[in-house]
């Protein structure tokens, strides 16, 4: 029984109907933190004293427990301590010969789980209310997720796209993109604001920005890829409206452009300028000046 109990990765703790502590295991006192001696004395009220100090609202953890015993029923509760720690508590009526023989308890730490989840449906809502297109797929190019913004900028939802290939969403002339992706992927490496055109539900051409992330397995293996479109059609029509704007420009600056002499064309006017400059200021001009 005694290595039935250390061999757990809960933390046990058993107490009979006299409210004495007849059983726990070293797991228990890692996790509460509890001093040996109080566990030892073997009255519960003493140890839950001490446990309900680890709670910011300590009455309430131990009017739960006053609730728990006076039932028959078995008990789960999600616990979150003052330290940040989040405990998963079961306990379960135990009996001898048809008659109540006291209840155990069992306590397991689910903090790392429970922050995994947490930032899990924080990813999940921010892939959900982004703008781009956040499409996942598997390594055959099969659609596995389909965002909003997915929907927004290529006209399907997420039931006519999840499942099909993500293939209907590229032109003829570009299906050959979608390999060297794949390729690429499956090496493990990573595709950033790669510029190309995709096809809406409408038949439409959509200019679009891909970035494109290896999905990898607990153990690193490369099972999918994530990819984010942003649609930059209007940026690609601004430039080429700027384009075309300069270049017209250009064209017309040319066109109205005067035309240029020789370089001795404009010698004699300039040094007519100098004559009169240098007559402002009391100097005779040279013979040479003088005659041009």
């Amino acid at each position: 029984m005694r290595a039935t109990l250390e061999s757990t990765t809960d933390a046990i703790l058993a107490i009979d109907e006299k409210g004495k502590v007849t059983d726990f295991n070293e797991k228990y006192v890692e996790m509460w933190k509890i001093p040996r001696g109080v566990l030892e004395g073997g009255l519960a009220r003493e140890v839950r004293e001490v446990a309900c100090q680890s709670f910011a609202n300590p009455q309430r953890f131990l009017a739960r427990i006053e609730e728990i015993t006076a039932s028959d029923q078995e008990s789960f509760d999600l616990l979150e301590l003052k330290d940040g720690r989040i405990f998963e508590r079961y306990s379960k009526v135990l009996t001898l010969e048809g008659q109540r023989a006291g209840r155990v308890w069992s306590f397991r730490d689910v903090s790392e789980r429970h922050l995994a989840e947490i930032t899990s449906r924080r990813l999940a809502a921010i892939v959900a209310s982004s703008d781009d297109a956040i499409i996942g797929k598997d390594l055959n190019s099969v659609i596995t997720s389909w965002n909003f913004g997915a929907e927004r900028i290529f006209g399907y939802t997420s039931d006519e796209m999840i499942g099909t290939s993500i293939m209907r969403l590229i032109p003829p002339d570009r299906q050959e993109e979608e390999k060297e992706i794949l390729s690429r992927i499956r090496r493990g490496e990573r595709l950033d604001h790669f510029e190309t055109i995709r096809l809406a539900k409408n038949g439409r051409q959509i200019n679009v920005s891909i970035t494109v992330s290896p999905i990898k397995d607990s153990i690193g293996h490369v099972i999918g890829a994530s990819k984010v479109a942003r649609d930059i059609t209007e940026r690609k029509k601004t430039e080429e409206t700027l384009k075309k704007a300069m270049e017209e420009t250009a064209r017309t600056g040319r066109a109205g452009k005067p035309h240029e002499g020789p370089i001795f064309g404009d010698a004699q006017p300039r040094a007519a300028h100098a004559i009169k400059c240098r007559a402002g200021l009391g100097e005779r001009p040279s013979t040479q000046e003088a005659s041009g």
